[in-house]
């Protein structure tokens, strides 16, 4: 009696903490984040709903004897960890409103079928499903690992994004929160590993104390999701217009490579040379359109034209202004183009189309411009 008990109090605390961190997702927006919840917040509806989901585990409070509803408990988390990791990080990370939905479709709505006819037969308790367990248990496994693999993907290409982050200069840096990235990139592989431990040792001891243990990460999470990551290292009131001069960062660059108060041109870096990467930098940028990558930074650039960062700083420095105002005055050129060309198209789409990463950048950027500053 006890032992049922422990197993009854562990589910319903799972729940109930379920049920909290799901409200308070969906209801809970820090001030003045609220004015643009779907910019600071992307996700937030996913991780509300992911949250809520675990109220499926109710049956297990009624039936908790059946051997169907211990086999639906026992499938639950080992779909539906990498699941909502997955869905949360391309909705949070991505910019492409199309890959949240996809990338949903994939790896939350069909394997979440699967558990919904688990869930119904878990509803009716018994032992209706004992002849087709074993079948029912290998197709379980199979999308685990199908909507793991694409974890993994996901995992992986957040981790290079990070990378890409810390080693490059990339003209839409601002958008990309890379500290919460990386603490967080592989928190769902890890709960995902734990869940298969609990779904082959086939006990409700274990299963209960993952209960309890998954019952704090929530919390955890709920805790630490709660504040947007979006922008870092300042206030949100300090930070919605940007205020860092890139042209100053750049020439901080070059003073730093040379140690002087006073920057002096390399006697390597000619008059000639300057305007053969002047040139170059044109028709790299222009004329291929390099502009149009999010992505695009100095770094890439250096690496195509056989240069390095730091000539093409002084470079940009003295006939550009700056590498970051050059490319983003080619972006918002193109979208006009483009909204002159698409004229029923969304801000979210010209935005996208036109080489920024949000639309919040592309509409700072805009600003800037059309005031000069760009």
């Amino acid at each position: 009696m006890e032992t049922s008990l422990f197993y009854y109090s562990a589910c319903l605390i799972l729940m109930v903490t379920a049920a909290i961190c799901g409200i308070v997702r969906w209801c809970h927006l820090c001030h003045p984040y609220s004015r643009k919840a779907d910019y600071f917040y992307p996700s937030r509806k996913y991780v509300a709903g992911y949250f809520l989901a675990i109220l499926l585990l109710f049956p297990y409070l009624i039936h908790p004897e059946s051997p169907d509803t211990w086999l639906f408990v026992r499938c639950f988390f080992i779909v539906y960890i990498p699941s909502f990791g997955a869905v949360s990080f391309r909705s949070y990370f991505s910019c492409k409103v199309k890959y949240r939905w996809m990338n949903f479709l994939l790896v939350g709505c069909l394997p979440g079928l699967a558990l919904l006819v688990l869930f119904v037969f878990a509803c009716w308790g018994g032992d209706r499903l004992e002849p087709w367990r074993s079948w029912v248990i290998g197709l379980m496994v199979l999308s685990s690992f199908f909507v793991t693999v694409h974890l993994m993907c996901v995992t992986r290409w957040l981790a290079r994004r990070v990378s890409d982050y810390q080693h490059g200069e990339f003209s839409n840096e601002e958008d990309f929160p890379v500290h919460f990235a990386r603490s967080i990139a592989f928190v769902p592989l890890f709960f995902w590993l734990l869940a298969m431990g609990v779904f082959l040792t086939d006990s409700r001891e274990v299963y209960a104390v993952f209960n309890i243990v998954l019952s704090g990460a929530g919390v955890w999470l709920l805790l630490y999701i709660l504040p947007s990551h979006r922008m870092e290292c300042r206030s949100i009131e300090e930070s919605m217009e940007k205020t860092v001069d890139q042209s100053q960062e750049e020439g901080e660059e070059v003073l730093e490579v040379y140690g002087s108060d006073t920057v002096e041109r390399p006697r390597e870096l000619s008059d000639t040379l300057m305007e053969q990467l002047e040139e170059k930098i044109r028709n790299a940028v222009v004329g291929e359109r390099l502009y149009l990558d999010p992505s695009f930074n100095k770094q890439d650039l250096a690496r195509r034209l056989g240069t390095n960062r730091t000539y093409l700083s002084i470079v940009f420095r003295e006939r550009f202004t700056s590498f970051y105002d050059f490319v983003n005055a080619l972006r918002i050129e193109h979208a006009m183009r483009y909204r002159e060309e698409h004229p029923e198209a969304s801000q979210l789409e010209v935005a996208v189309n036109s080489g920024f990463g949000t639309v919040r950048t592309f509409s700072r950027v805009r600003k800037q411009y059309a005031e000069g500053k760009s």
